[in-house]
């Protein structure tokens, strides 16, 4: 059966003295301070599986969901993420793995997309309020950020976009002859 978190601190997972590091601090403080994230995480990942005595218990709930954070924040790769776990001391500190314990990509990404985009959207609903609550969010401003998609667009050759001006001009032009 998986586990929820790991009961005790591996002597190998201590923090290290960086300043990468004192980012993943504040985000681990958010994690303790919301025990219940792990509960819907859990719940997420026991989704469909029979309970099981035997076998290897596979990542925790608090593991994926640290793999889950430190994979979006940073940009990686599932590829990067393992290599990252592998090579990395700050990395398993944070994500809680004892010194010999590693997980391959196909297995970060197995467990990661079982989170549910409605737990996704809770976690996010009380980090929100807990910014609201200590003054550093209002919560009434939203950034967007658009990513340009693939269109059917013609290729914006020299001869085109020189049209795409005459053409832009033509019609600016008739539209101050028609007012004056």
């Amino acid at each position: 059966m998986r586990d929820t978190k790991n009961l005790q601190k591996s002597i190998f997972c201590q923090p290290a003295d960086h300043p990468v590091f004192d980012e993943w601090r504040q985000i681990e403080r958010t994690l303790n301070g919301h025990p219940e994230f792990l509960e819907w995480v859990h719940a997420d990942l026991s989704v469909g599986l029979k309970s099981k005595t035997s076998g290897a218990k596979g990542m925790t709930a608090e593991q994926v969901l640290r793999a889950a954070i430190l994979k979006q924040s940073n940009g990686w790769t599932y590829r990067e993420l393992e290599f990252q776990i592998v090579d990395s001391q700050i990395t398993k500190s944070f994500l809680k793995l004892d010194f010999d314990e590693s997980y391959g990509s196909s297995c970060l990404q197995a467990n990661i997309k079982r989170i549910r985009a409605e737990t996704w959207e809770r976690i996010s609903r009380a980090i929100v309020q807990d910014a609201k609550r200590l003054g550093f969010e209002s919560g009434k401003l939203v950034r967007m950020d658009s990513t340009p998609i693939e269109s059917n667009i013609h290729p914006p050759t020299d001869s085109s976009l020189l049209f795409d001006c005459i053409r832009s001009s033509n019609i600016q032009f008739e539209k101050l002859r028609s007012e004056g």
